[in-house]
């Protein structure tokens, strides 16, 4: 047995026209072989050899009886498989096929996933597909451009309705042409509110900040958090799971640096206002949206919330006009100033590591009515997409990085120490990391005694005395570079 299991293979996924099915038909596979794939599915391949590389059900590899998820998911749990759905589409006009391939968790992962939880279930309990995705996503057009709601409806023409796809928001709001919110599409989902209190990585001197989270008003997002009170809005589907399995698409990130198991988990949030990104103000004033003080980029800020302010209340023009000025000021601290940096996204932010933490905890020790607890709620298991990744100004335009990896555990803090490792980028410098690898309540034993297991032998044996190939290393986010690296 091992704690986290590396395959390499290829750095291509399968196309949409089997609906993402194995191209073996597989002793335990659950349908007939006349639904196996025509074309190499080495993505689902990959999947299985990391469940066999675990030794999950190892006394029935290579059997019908092999069910790798048996202690994990028991019939009749409701199971939540999380993948990364950001956005519809990439913001990177370099980009042209295979846009999505580098942006969000590919569907023949989850598809692969899926086959096995359903072996676990037996015909019962029932499968959630679901995230959160920022507000301005199109969900349906996501599902289709993708080959996610390919995924469901082979399900569906295989008499399997306890799979289904959701969307975690609270809305998606509706942009017109110059990137103004003109109305939003609510969904029928419910949430739970989590008072966190002294418990939240925000309590220090919290009661001194204020939060800003872009596209939300400042006022509503420090209703949430101000003084001793910390509050998330989460959806109750996730909190009324037995199992969540966790499936990230690692990429650089302009707030947080890379996101990779632990930041994934911002997807399971209803209400998006209650997540603080950033510090109103620079460094130097106890803030973090940019470094030195400056009236310009005050202003930027002021104008941004105003425009949210006139969106809300429809007063659409003045919100256009909040955006061409808020426009003119962005591109001259950009191409004017030497101190560049604006609205958090930059190595010095020291708020979205505190939210993400905040939210890797509730999903461990929040019950289904959102009580901490002392004890875990639910089981979690983590899958790292990485056949191709994302370089580059990610989240929302990074740049392919084909590395041909999937990567499988049981620790979101480990497996993102791993991520960081492959990137070529030094943990220390990625704020929280550090501290999720030492903090009890997010680790099951010491990072030291984590064993990783590959079928390429360099990567086989503890985890801190892996060394990943330096033509792996990722290009990081421009406001990152020379901040993040070895």
């Amino acid at each position: 047995m091992c704690d986290i299991y590396i395959k390499v293979g290829e750095k291509y996924y399968p196309e949409n026209e089997y609906s993402f099915s194995p191209s073996i038909d597989y002793p335990e596979y659950l349908f007939e072989p006349i639904t196996v794939a025509k074309e190499d599915n080495f993505t689902y391949d990959m999947v299985r050899d990391c469940l066999i590389g675990l030794g999950l059900d190892s006394a029935n590899i290579g059997n019908t009886k092999w069910n790798p998820f048996k202690n994990l998911i028991s019939e009749g749990n409701t199971v939540i498989i999380k993948p990364n759905l950001v956005m519809h589409k990439n913001g990177n006009k370099k980009n042209r096929d295979g846009e999505l391939d580098c942006l969000i968790t590919h569907p023949s992962v989850v598809r692969a996933i899926c086959d096995y939880c359903l072996i676990a279930l037996n015909g019962t309990g029932k499968i959630i597909i679901g995230d959160a995705p920022m507000q301005g996503c199109d969900f349906n057009l996501l599902l289709i451009n993708s080959g996610y709601k390919n995924l469901i409806d082979f399900y569906r023409k295989n008499n399997i309705e306890q799979v289904v796809i959701c969307d975690f928001r609270e809305y998606q709001t509706i942009f017109d042409k110059n990137k103004i919110i003109v109305d939003k599409k609510y969904n029928t989902q419910k949430c739970t509110d989590i008072e966190l209190g002294i418990q939240s990585q925000h309590y220090e001197d919290a009661s001194k900040k204020r939060y800003q989270v872009s596209d939300y008003l400042k006022e509503i997002t420090n209703k949430f958090h101000s003084g001793l009170k910390h509050v998330y809005s989460v959806n109750k589907t996730i909190l009324e799971a037995d199992v969540v399995i966790n499936v990230c698409k690692p990429k650089c990130h302009r707030l947080a640096g890379m996101t990779g198991a632990m930041k994934n988990l911002v997807g399971i949030v209803y209400n998006k206002a209650c997540l603080p990104h950033r510090t109103i103000g620079s460094k130097q004033e106890g803030g973090d949206e940019y470094l030195e003080k400056s009236y310009v980029k005050k202003i930027i800020s002021f104008i941004l919330n105003k425009k949210i302010s006139c969106e809300n209340q429809k007063k659409i023009k003045l919100a256009l006009i909040m955006r061409y000025i808020y426009g003119c000021l962005y591109y001259y601290v950009r191409f004017c100033k030497s101190d560049k940096y604006l609205i958090g996204s930059w190595y010095g932010n020291d708020t979205i590591w505190r939210t993400v933490s905040d939210l890797n905890y509730i999903l461990k020790f929040a019950d289904k009515n959102g009580n901490i607890c002392s004890s875990e709620q639910r089981k979690v298991f983590h899958i790292a997409d990485m056949v191709i990744a994302g370089e580059g100004n990610g989240p929302i335009s990074p740049e392919p990085k084909p590395l041909g990896l999937i990567i499988a555990g049981n620790n979101a803090a480990v497996i993102d120490r791993i991520i960081c490792e492959i990137m070529g980028f030094d943990y220390y410098k990625i704020p929280g990391l550090d501290k999720a690898l030492n903090n009890n309540k997010m680790m099951l034993k010491d990072f030291n005694q984590y064993y990783i297991n590959s079928n390429y032998i360099n990567f086989c044996g503890m985890a801190k005395n892996i060394i990943f190939p330096t033509s792996w290393y990722f290009r990081p986010h421009e406001f990152w570079k020379d901040n993040i690296e070895k």
